[in-house]
């Protein structure tokens, strides 16, 4: 950080913050079979809703839970268990907002359309 972004007792002032980067603090450790089991109960509860199966998973971080998720559907997939993978949620938001998008259009196209006497 640059010097004039500092105030004399060394604290930041509004200078511009940065994402910190991700860094391991501590060993990687195995996942054990219990932590496997409650993931996998996460991720057919909650799909792909990472901060609810770390909840339910309780010694993982929302990174870690991630990239055991996507090591477990390149697994999955190599396997031809497909179907188990849950679909992602941009994608279904963006389908179900095409959707809504779509059915407020025709809704005003009935608003507009002239009255027939």
């Amino acid at each position: 950080s640059s010097p004039e972004h500092m105030s004399p007792n060394g604290s930041r002032t509004g200078a511009p913050r940065h994402p910190r980067k991700y860094t391991i603090r501590n060993q990687r450790q195995a996942w054990t079979a219990e932590e496997h089991k409650r993931f996998l109960e996460g991720i057919r509860l909650f799909k792909r809703n990472w901060s609810r199966v770390t909840a339910h998973v309780g010694t993982r971080t929302v990174v870690q839970i991630r990239s055991h998720a996507q090591k477990h559907f390149i697994k999955l997939k190599r396997q031809g268990q497909e179907s188990l993978i849950p679909p992602r949620r941009n994608k279904d938001r963006r389908e179900a907002e095409s959707q809504r998008t779509q059915s407020s259009r025709s809704a005003s196209k009935r608003r507009s359309s002239p009255l027939e006497v």
